[in-house]
């Protein structure tokens, strides 16, 4: 990546130039990230220059991206006034722009920031709307492998036992004994 920065450094200025560095720069951060950890000077400095390269052109995804790296720097850097900072500006490109993902994203950083910020409370708001999609598929799918246990009887214990619902997989046994299916 670094090399493609210094060939791009060649070329022209402009709008077209400036997007392929910020996504040149976003994926140099991303790289470094596994080699100097999040807080690593190197990461920092990527991710601070896609931040200032997708404000300066109104790149609205970039933008997301750069703040999602900038604000994780901060964070595991120690500086979380900032990290909170970028996050609630993340949470508002987000939904502004609609990105479901973005948004998710987003709440998740203010929910591990916050905390360590003196704002559990509002953590806890963010992270329940992480956890809350997450949750309820994981009713929904629970819920079909309880219908399919009943369905099925024995043959089916397995998926109770891999969902790991002791209380369901306990219910359905009892129920499933007391109307005289074989019970293995």
């Amino acid at each position: 990546f670094r090399r493609a920065l210094e060939l791009l450094a060649t070329c022209p200025e402009g709008t077209e130039r400036d997007g392929t560095e910020a996504a040149l720069q976003l994926a140099l951060a991303g790289t470094l990230i596994n080699i100097q950890g999040w807080a690593g000077a190197d990461v920092g400095a990527a991710a601070e220059r896609a931040l200032q390269l997708s404000e300066s052109l109104g790149d609205k995804t970039l933008n997301l991206q750069a703040l999602w790296l900038v604000a994780g720097v901060h964070g595991f850097g120690g500086d979380l006034p900032r990290a909170i900072e970028l996050g609630e500006t993340m949470l508002e490109l987000a939904q502004s722009v609609g990105d479901p993902a973005q948004i998710l994203a987003a709440h998740w950083l203010l929910g591990w920031t916050l905390p360590y910020n003196g704002r559990p409370v509002d953590a806890r708001k963010h992270l329940e709307q992480v956890l809350g999609p997450a949750r309820t598929r994981y009713e929904e799918r629970a819920a079909a492998l309880r219908r399919r246990v009943a369905e099925d009887g024995p043959r089916a214990r397995h998926l109770l036992d891999a969902l790991g619902d002791a209380e369901a997989r306990e219910e359905t046994w009892a129920r499933l004994a007391a109307t005289e299916h074989v019970v293995g």
